[in-house]
């Protein structure tokens, strides 16, 4: 039998500050563990509106989003993000089962994307990736 031990290095974030933009309460508490748990500093908003009033007292080096919330969608947000200029790298979270969901998004600024669901350790080496390509 494999081990399946999902760790990953408790500072393999460490000074990393990410933007979790999720309306599933129990996901975005999950999210925003884990990410400090590897040492970055995390914060998350339910929606992309909220997104945005955080981003403007804020800065953060990645924003993590999922695409489907209400009042703001997901690629609404990255759209607004788009036409204010920022630049900060976006994983979008897509459900691996909507198919439809690369067609939705071929549009947007994003720098990758990611299925939910995901094990702990993939959500940090997704990160650290990103970061890394986008230094």
């Amino acid at each position: 039998m494999a081990n399946h031990t999902h760790t990953f290095d408790k500072t393999a974030l460490s000074g990393v500050r990410v933007l979790i933009v999720d309306d599933e309460p129990v996901l975005a508490s999950t999210f925003c563990l884990v990410l400090q748990l590897a040492g970055a500093y995390a914060r998350s908003a339910e929606h992309g509106a909220l997104a945005l009033a955080t981003l403007e007292t804020e800065r953060f080096d990645l924003i993590l989003c999922d695409k489907h919330m209400p009042v703001m969608t997901g690629p609404e947000f990255i759209r607004e993000l788009n036409r204010r200029g920022d630049t900060t790298p976006i994983l979008l979270f897509i459900n691996a089962a909507d198919y439809s969901s690369m067609e939705q998004i071929r549009d947007l600024r994003i720098d990758g994307t990611l299925a939910k669901p995901l094990l702990p350790a993939e959500l940090v080496q997704a990160i650290r990736e990103t970061l890394r390509r986008n230094a």
